[in-house]
């Protein structure tokens, strides 16, 4: 059974975006609660849009894992504000994100190729697919009905021999195109 994941370079990462969100709600709380104060309401607001802007540098500096950096800035938030509410909402969709922008995944074994997406599982007997080729990271599916699909994965198995792979599937096509031709 060969695995695949795709690869998607251009994918913002949620983690990094939700945490420069907390910190600047946790800026405009700041400055909105504390405006009395002047001069230390503008500072602090400006040191929590600094971090916001620079979070992802503070995070390989300090080499804190991304959620640890989450936490931090939930923590200033409800300190800030003297609320969890706007903190949780957050997290909340930071949680629902995570959820909905699971990565689909591509599986290849002897019984064809079954394509499973967050809601969705689509499976292709290996009768309905003319090729298969692994190439240089990209997986290329050509069906008969003259659609192809064609992605930038990542193999689960970190080991995997491209010629190997594309044999199993040469084998398996060849095999579905010889019990057609006896029938």
């Amino acid at each position: 059974m060969y695995i695949f994941y795709p690869v998607n370079n251009n994918k913002a990462n949620v983690d990094l975006a939700v945490t420069r969100a907390i910190y600047v709600v946790a800026a405009a709380g700041a400055f909105a609660r504390y405006a009395d104060y002047g001069w230390v309401a503008l500072l602090v607001t400006i040191f929590l849009i600094v971090i916001s802007i620079y979070v992802n540098a503070i995070k390989a500096i300090l080499k804190l894992p991304v959620v640890m950096m989450l936490v931090i800035a939930i923590s200033f938030l409800c300190i800030v504000t003297q609320t969890p509410y706007f903190a949780l909402v957050l997290l909340l969709h930071w949680v629902l994100v995570k959820f909905l922008s699971k990565e689909p995944k591509y599986q290849i074994d002897e019984f064809g190729i079954k394509i499973t997406n967050l809601f969705t599982e689509k499976i292709f007997s290996w009768a309905a697919v003319q090729n298969v080729i692994f190439k240089d990271g990209l997986l290329t599916v050509d069906f008969k009905n003259n659609r192809i699909f064609q992605h930038a994965v990542l193999s689960k198995d970190i080991d995997l021999d491209e010629n190997t792979f594309n044999q199993f599937c040469t084998q398996k096509l060849l095999g579905i195109n010889a019990q057609h031709k006896v029938l």
